[in-house]
């Protein structure tokens, strides 16, 4: 047995054998990559697990019944393929990560995936949808992390049919998911709100609708005080052979008792995908056929702490835009993000307009490549902005998570590109001290589904 190739990120000073082809030092932990399924064929190089991604592609037994599996490791340009033992596998599973930035992915056989997280005192909360674990087709899915990406606890919520967690709060005592729910409510599709302690026990769950025969899907959720919180989204009012759709606000108490609803729209198609708390009310953000210059718009209205709207807009060019998330900015005014197609028809491109107090336009951009971007999250810094998403402009064409940094006056500064080879996505993002942490889903080379992602890097977009 002979080693053939050794990658940079060798360590010549190893002094801890962990099993087999595992070893750890003050550099970190290595795993040595074998040409064949055969701990006596030659070790193709000795990696780091701490930088870079090492990919399992499957497991199977050799003809000595011994279990190892197919692995990629890629870092920067660097690409190996070949084996590895599947106990040395197990072991580098249970290293906790003690890097600043990391690549988590968590998930069962089925898909997985992450769309909004929050920052918590000791790590950072997750929440989505699983159809790997749970009771139902679709369940809630809420992963707990500490502040090195290590799970603390998962949760799969819901009941016998679909649910799916689209936004989260944390309040003094717990922590309030909302989305929609087939399992409770109306049985055709409501608001789903849970309510979960600190270290991870469901307190209650419940769907809430109007109709029973209409939709309803909550996008996201604020708090109107710690223990009042106002739910986003829409409601599909079904009628013959058409459908009235709303923007659907519900101020609903930490108890789970309904308190109000508030409807927003016109003559047609107007939904809210993202909410937040001002001093004097709430800003709504969404999707509006209504008003605009375009098929859709993206929509935006301010609403008095009463529901009364105050002023509303539509931001667009020709085609179709919609707004995914807003933010209040430090100045006073906000700033949206979305995705248009107006650029070039039927390609999408990620859209952010800067809005003044009074809802008029200061600033607006569309950036992308030939291929497909959208934009989800997004977050201001000292001196620009940073938004998360995918982009289409891969090798592969698939989508890679993306995060784009613009100045204050929207003026590109730098992109950065994560995940593997098939389609992975950022659909949420917070600032800490250090960096940005996304959360989205990577889908797995292994099985061709998707696990829930999560990605912390530092203040330049980079992982090591």
């Amino acid at each position: 047995m002979k080693k053939t190739f050794t990658t940079l990120l060798f360590t010549s000073a190893l002094t801890s054998l962990l099993l087999g082809g595992v070893t750890e030092n003050s550099d970190g932990t290595f795993i040595d990559i074998y040409s064949d399924k055969d701990s006596q064929s030659n070790i193709i190089a000795t990696v780091s697990t701490s930088k870079g991604n090492l990919i399992t592609k499957r497991c199977f037994s050799n003809r000595d019944s011994q279990r190892w599996c197919k692995v990629k490791y890629t870092y920067k340009e660097l690409t190996l393929n070949g084996f590895v033992d599947e106990g040395s596998l197990n072991t580098i599973a249970q290293i906790p990560n003690k890097n600043a930035t990391f690549e988590q992915s968590f998930g069962g056989r089925y898909d997985d995936e992450g769309n909004d997280i929050i920052v918590t005192k000791d790590g950072y909360l997750v929440v989505g949808a699983t159809a790997s674990f749970g009771s139902g087709q679709n369940d809630a899915y809420v992963v707990k992390v500490d502040k090195f990406g290590n799970k603390l606890y998962s949760l799969a919520l819901g009941g016998s049919s679909e649910d799916e967690a689209n936004a989260v709060v944390e309040l003094k005592d717990s922590f309030v998911l909302a989305g929609s729910t087939r399992s409770f409510g109306n049985g055709v599709e409501s608001l789903y709100m849970a309510k979960f302690s600190k270290n991870g026990n469901l307190l209650w769950q419940k769907g809430y609708y109007s109709d029973e025969d209409d939709y309803y899907k909550a996008n996201d959720i604020t708090k109107i005080s710690e223990s009042n919180l106002l739910l986003a989204g829409y409601e599909d009012h079904v009628k013959f052979f058409n459908s009235e759709v709303n923007i659907y606000l519900n101020a609903i108490n930490d108890r789970g008792e309904r308190n109000g609803i508030k409807r927003y729209g016109g003559n047609k198609v107007d939904k809210a995908n993202s909410i937040i708390t001002t001093k004097d009310g709430y800003v709504i953000a969404g999707v509006t056929k209504t008003w605009g210059h375009g098929a859709e718009d993206a929509y935006v209205v301010k609403i008095d702490k009463d529901g009364n709207r105050v002023w509303h807009n539509a931001f667009g060019f020709d085609y179709d835009e919609v707004a995914n998330e807003i933010i209040a900015t430090r100045d006073g005014g906000y700033i949206l993000v979305g995705t248009t197609d107006s650029a070039i028809k039927k390609q999408q491109d990620i859209y952010v307009v800067k809005i003044n107090a009074n809802g008029t336009r200061a600033w607006h951009g569309h950036y992308g490549s030939r291929e497909d971007e959208e934009g989800f999250g997004i977050v201001e810094s000292n001196d620009g902005y940073v938004i998360a998403g995918y982009t289409n402009d891969t090798q592969s064409y698939n989508s890679d998570a993306y995060i784009m940094k613009l100045d204050k006056e929207g003026r590109f500064i730098w992109g950065k590109k994560y995940g593997l080879d098939k389609d992975d996505e950022a659909k949420s993002i917070v600032a800490v001290e250090d960096g940005y942490v996304l959360a989205g889903y990577r889908t797995s080379e292994e099985r061709y589904s998707k696990d829930l992602y999560i990605i912390k890097v530092d203040k330049n977009g980079n992982l090591n």
